[in-house]
């Protein structure tokens, strides 16, 4: 097992790994990966994710992705850390949710 603790992720992550790895065959093995391990769990996002994260969007003037905008919106909802080493969304999800870098988490 990779970890006690439940990783949730989203399809907005998907699509963020799709796009680095930019190989459909290391991203399937990625998704498969995930897919298999008990300790991930794959959270989808509602609507009202997505209006709240329109809605911080533009209260953080763009100086933040959507993409990010909706990992605060599903953290939120879903009572979870945020898990990031971006300092700029660090900075701005403290605000709203608990954020921390990984190597803060205890094992």
């Amino acid at each position: 097992m990779f970890s006690d603790d439940e990783i949730l992720y989203s399809g907005f992550v998907l699509k963020e790994l799709r796009h680095v790895l930019d190989n459909e065959t290391e991203f399937a093995e990625r998704l498969e990966f995930l897919r298999q391990e008990p300790t991930f769990t794959f959270a989808k996002a509602t609507e009202e994710d997505y209006d709240f994260a329109r809605a911080l969007e533009s209260g953080f003037n763009f100086d933040l992705s959507f993409f990010d905008c909706m990992h605060i919106a599903m953290s939120k909802r879903l009572g979870c850390i945020l898990v990031t080493r971006e300092k700029l969304l660090i900075e701005k999800a403290k605000n709203y949710i608990a954020v921390d870098k990984p190597e803060n988490l205890s094992p």
